[in-house]
């Protein structure tokens, strides 16, 4: 995971965030491992197919769904 999101995180952020931001984080990269895709190479591709699993299979709202995006593209660069 990025250095400048944990370091942010660890100073700036309430644990019960911090928690939140770290299980979206490790949801996102679980969808990623099982579409057999290796963290360092995502593009905004796999964050759009994220997306659609998290508002057609899970049911998300489009609040809920922000704050998992949210979490994603602070802390993981795309390729």
């Amino acid at each position: 995971m990025n250095k400048r999101f944990i370091c942010t995180l660890s100073s700036k952020v309430l644990p019960s965030s911090r928690e939140s931001y770290f299980r979206r984080i490790k949801a996102f990269i679980l969808f990623i491992q099982n579409q057999h895709k290796n963290i360092d190479d995502i593009t905004e591709t796999d964050v759009q197919q994220y997306i659609l699993h998290l508002k057609k299979e899970k049911m998300l709202s489009a609040g809920t769904i922000n704050n998992y995006i949210s979490g994603v593209n602070f802390s993981i660069p795309l390729s």
